[in-house]
């Protein structure tokens, strides 16, 4: 439980700094403060699991290749992460960290889509939460080559993710409507 737990810190957390410097919703001295303890999670699960790098190395080369890295906090956590993961790193699951990246990458472009293009409903909701890479993840589940574990802790950390960002998306319209 200790894993899940800790992708779903990281889901929200990673959101919060998000919105908070893109969106300005949340303090972003509190986000700034916050971003080195999610990168030092960041690492030590990827150095503590194949399984947790994969999917968290695949998390962040999709936000890279979808051009997400925004601001210079971002960009400072990315490189610690990135040297950290090549100096210190033991390796990862390379087939399934190349599907998860390109299907992650399907998710950040055809969010930017929905975002900018009106679309049916069932398109708008798959890329609205990024479903391309929950739809892998499973796949690799079913075909036992990702525990469940790491599947929930995935899960997890896209429900924190999410969680957050409704709160966030309440949060500027509550403001607005004053």
């Amino acid at each position: 439980m200790l894993i899940e737990l800790a992708f779903g810190i990281l889901g929200g957390g990673i959101k919060f700094v998000d919105d908070a410097l893109d969106e300005g919703v949340f303090d972003k001295k509190i986000a700034i403060m916050v971003a080195p303890f999610l990168v030092a999670l960041w690492i030590l699960l990827c150095l503590q699991s194949k399984y947790a790098a994969t999917i968290l190395t695949a998390i962040l080369l999709s936000v890279i290749l979808g051009g997400k890295i925004d601001n210079i906090v971002f960009l400072f956590c990315t490189i610690t992460i990135i040297g950290s993961i090549l100096i210190f790193g033991n390796g990862f699951l390379w087939i399934p960290l190349i599907i998860l990246a390109f299907l992650g990458v399907i998710d950040e472009k055809g969010n930017d889509y929905v975002d900018k293009n009106r679309t049916r409903a069932l398109i708008d909701f798959f890329f609205k939460h990024r479903m391309a890479m929950k739809l892998g993840i499973l796949f690799l589940y079913i075909f036992n080559i990702i525990p469940l574990k790491y599947t929930l802790a995935f899960i997890m950390f896209d429900i924190s993710y999410d969680t957050v960002g409704f709160a966030s998306r309440y949060k500027m319209l509550k403001t607005s409507n004053n």
